[in-house]
């Protein structure tokens, strides 16, 4: 909340020392991602759910 009450000071190129006709930096393309999350709901028993969730994470995350 403090951080709102400090003066924000903007510099120019020429004040940092760099040239501003020679750009540092080119932006070519911006592409959004697509999600690709999933999101899906395991219902039963909480010790079902958990084997349920264990073997997903093995088989098809891979993670475990």
């Amino acid at each position: 909340m403090a951080a709102k009450k400090k003066p924000f000071t903007v510099w120019t190129a020429q004040e940092l020392g760099i040239p501003d006709s020679d750009p540092l930096v080119e932006i070519r393309e911006l592409v959004v991602p697509e999600r690709k999350s999933r999101v899906e709901i395991l219902s039963g028993t909480p010790e079902e759910s958990v084997t349920l969730l264990v073997e997903k994470l093995r088989k098809e995350a891979k993670v475990l």
